[in-house]
């Protein structure tokens, strides 16, 4: 008989010092019989711990100190709601760590007498540690906090965004992959799109196109491209003057000459340059406020491990192999758009002067100072001995750009020597004007204005993409007695910005904020079914991850048969179930919804069926999302695939949704003499019509959304891949003759087809273990019994005895 020694250690209840481990006293004749098991072939998708039957405890007084007062719910005592940490000794050799939980109390006249506990394995502290806690609570992942400015964006896309945290790099911790949460893209070299009107001109007239067959009205749109079909020239309708003419940029139509009008498509991500009929090149394409972050998953585990000071993994295991490298979660929690959003501060746009007095106040040496080259406005009260009063009155009007006029946004006017707001609106939506009064007539006193030079600027804040122009009323009043007479002055000008395009910028994106709703525990279940992986806590404390293979590869082979009662033992079928299907939750992406409809599953599933027509059906769901990417094909000229690959996350109706966390690999697609992504430098307007003209750029590298960590090539699968089964590679369009590194074939086709092996079985043994063997034995070994080979489904094992009963597979005969 082996000697069992339990140490609990007492919770924290009135300090916050951990305290030492205190021996129990237990229960001489009670048995505490074990069980293991980590992967159980009747429930497959589970990651199981150790866990005792339940035992007693006398009431002693060592006991009762530990779980003082927990049977009275009107004193403060032991917490039976949180496990306490435990460990096992065996003839003071340690065994186990773990947590105990306080199942009930045995009162007796009044009083506890016995105990009864329930022993765990140590890896179950992660669910009782991390409880029901969201990825949003994850504070660490804030470094990586930046501003969601559109240089941001276009860096994040083409190259990536470093961050140095604690004299650590993390290179590419941020990048804005190609997945769009609302616009669809196209690749149209032409920079056109369909024809909506063809005719031939029926009168000339400079830079008009005259149509008397033709009804314009309410078919062409400004910035529609007309061809002169005749010459092959181009310009752009400016205005539709009425059915029959439309004004147009340039002078390229005369009487007889045919013509074609077409309609550029906003989402057409074609760099065309500005050549031929692309005289939209500036306005359409990949917008900031299309795109949205990602960060690395690794980072999102090491986040739980800042968080949580028990969790920590062991490295060099599965979190810092190959396949976790470029595996990114995009940053989707709402619908609305993220670029762009912030807040505009007036200091740095230059205005234009309107109004009789526009000399007064653009003055330097002025004390009402309007500096129409950043748009600040200086005032610095009068200290004239003669000055009976005066007065600034300075109104500013938000005018927002079409396209923008239903935006909500606040607006004020702050004293930017120290920020002190001094009149402001919220929610405001369409044109709006506030105004500040500093003076007689006015809420703000001049007294109370410091005599120094006061900078006054305007200021908006935005939730969403905006553009607007910003107008000052500028009125300064003064009355002054010269010694005989009393005048009184009066200044008027209006400040108008050179841009009626103004954008909020700068706003800061904080990653808990908008990191998908999850739970933390979801998010690591979900990685283990992906992964088939598995987890155990070493003697060092730390969580070691491995792949269900890795882990098995591990262990060691005992021979036990001397420990066998060879009188008695059963063997039974191992098949548990006709059929297991491996898959992701539903999406409604349209991509995804259209594989389904057309192949009657789900994209990336599979469904592995075994040879017995009983039984249920077994289903494995990973949480996260998956989507099909698309890449694009030239829609003029060759009609040629071109290199560019996206993400629509937009359902049938093309409408923005959100669904569950989307995982996928970034791929860093560099250019190698292919076509390149058109980014502009503007925002969308609510109504879809082309965007005000922007900054364009060539963007030729870019960080590509995948189902897999590289592009590969027609011949060579990548090497890993977030599909469960075989399906044709979105990019290079071949399926590799179905071997194409699936989740399903690396990480659970070995187990798998080794449990539905016709020639597999479950085995029942019983056996009395020496103490030396039940030091040592652990899940990942294998048993050898009579010559044959098996390894561990399930082990309990009475510790004081030794008596054992084993669940074995025992393996395949060649």
């Amino acid at each position: 008989m082996q000697k069992v020694i339990l140490y609990i250690q007492p919770q924290l209840r009135t300090t916050t010092t951990a305290q030492d481990y205190v021996r129990v006293d237990l229960m001489e004749e009670d048995l505490i019989e074990l069980t293991q098991v980590i992967q159980d072939v009747k429930d497959i998708d589970k990651v199981f711990t150790d866990y005792s039957k339940t035992f007693n405890l006398p009431a002693s007084k060592t006991n009762n100190k530990i779980f003082k007062w927990w049977y009275n719910p009107d004193v403060e005592g032991f917490d039976n709601q949180l496990m306490a940490n435990a460990r096992i000794e065996l003839n003071h050799f340690h065994f186990k760590f773990g947590k105990i939980k306080l199942e009930e109390v045995v009162m007796r006249n009044g009083e506890a007498s016995m105990y009864k506990i329930t022993f765990f394995g140590d890896t179950v502290k992660i669910s009782d540690i991390i409880n029901e806690d969201q990825l949003s609570d994850l504070d660490w992942l804030n470094n990586f906090n930046h501003n969601n400015t559109s240089a941001n964006v276009l860096a994040g896309l083409n190259a990536g965004l470093d961050f140095t945290v604690d004299s650590v790099s993390y290179t590419d911790a941020i990048i804005y992959p190609l997945i769009t949460h609302s616009q669809r893209y196209i690749y149209d070299s032409s920079g056109l799109a369909d024809v909506i009107v063809s005719g031939v001109a029926t009168s000339s007239a400079s830079s008009k196109l005259v149509d008397t067959s033709e009804n314009f009205t309410n078919v062409v749109q400004v910035n529609d491209i007309v061809k002169n079909i005749t010459n092959t020239t181009y310009a752009l309708v400016t205005a539709i003057d009425d059915n029959n003419h439309l004004t147009i940029s340039s002078n390229i139509m005369s009487t007889g000459e045919s013509y074609q009008i077409s309609r550029t498509n906003v989402g057409n991500v074609s760099w065309g340059g500005t050549s031929g009929g692309n005289l939209n090149y500036n306005r359409h394409g990949v917008l900031p406020e299309d795109l949205k972050p990602a960060i690395l998953v690794k980072h999102i585990v090491k986040a739980i491990e800042e968080q949580y000071d028990e969790i920590e993994f062991k490295t060099s295991e599965f979190f810092d192999s190959a396949p976790m490298n470029n595996l990114y979660m995009w940053l989707h929690r709402d619908i609305k758009k993220m670029a762009l959003a912030g807040t505009w501060v007036g200091n740095s746009d230059a205005y234009t002067c309107s109004g009789s007095n526009c000399s007064d106040f653009t003055n330097s040496s002025s004390t009402t100072y309007f500096n129409t080259g950043n748009g600040i406005m200086r005032f610095q009260p009068t200290t004239n001995v003669n000055l009976i009063s005066e007065q600034l009155t300075m109104q500013l009007t938000i005018t927002p750009a079409g396209g923008y006029t239903n935006v909500p946004y606040d607006m004020e006017i702050v004293r930017s020597n120290n920020w002190e707001t001094y009149v402001s609106s919220q929610n405001q939506t369409g044109t709006q004007s506030i105004t500040m009064i500093i003076g007689p007539n006015g809420p703000i006193d001049i007294n109370t204005l410091p005599k120094v030079r006061n900078y006054f600027v305007g200021r908006v804040t935005t939730e969403e993409s905006f553009q607007f122009e910003a107008k000052y009323s500028l009125t300064y009043t003064n009355t002054i007695f010269n010694g005989t007479t009393t005048n009184t002055n009066t200044f008027i000008a209006t400040m108008t910005s050179n841009s009626s395009t103004l954008t909020p910028q700068d706003g800061l994106l904080e990653i808990t904020e908008n990191i998908p709703k999850m739970k933390v525990l979801d998010f690591l279940k979900g990685l283990f079914k992906m992964f088939n992986l598995t987890a155990y806590v070493n003697f060092d404390g730390k969580i070691v991850v491995q792949t269900l293979d890795d882990y098995y590869a591990g262990g060691d082979t005992h021979n036990i048969t001397e420990y066998i009662k060879t009188d008695e033992h059963t063997v039974s079928n191992s098949i548990p179930f006709k059929a297991i299907d491996f898959e992701y939750v539903d999406s409604k992406t349209f991509l995804a919804t259209q594989f389904k409809n057309l192949n009657n599953r789900k994209y990336g599933e599979l469904n592995y069926k075994s040879n017995i027509n009983s039984g249920n059906d077994y289903k494995i769901e990973s949480p996260f999302e998956h989507i099909l990417y698309e890449r694009l094909s030239n829609q003029s000229g060759l009609q040629n695939v071109k290199r560019i690959q996206y993400g629509a996350y937009v359902d049938e109706k093309f409408e923005p949704i959100v669904e569950n966390p989307l995982l996928f690999y970034g791929v860093y697609n560099q250019y190698t003499l292919g076509a390149q992504i058109n980014f502009i430098d503007s925002t969308r307007p609510e109504d879809n019509s082309l965007p005000i003209a922007g900054t364009q750029t060539a963007v030729s590298d870019y960080w590509m959304p995948h189902n897999a960590p590289t592009i590969g090539n027609t011949s060579t699968a990548p090497a890993y891949n977030l599909n469960f089964g075989s399906e044709i590679n979105s990019y290079d369009l071949t399926d590799f003759g179905g071997n194409n590194n699936s989740l399903f074939q690396l990480y659970y086709q070995d187990y798998i087809t080794r449990v539905f092996n016709k020639k597999i079985r479950i085995y029942n043994f019983s056996a009395i273990l020496p103490l030396g063997i039940i030091l040592k034995l652990s899940l990942d070994d294998k048993i050898i019994i009579n010559d044959r080979t098996y390894t561990i489904n399930k082990m309990s094992i009475k510790l004081q005895s030794g008596e054992a009963s084993f669940e074995l597979l025992n393996e395949a005969p060649e």
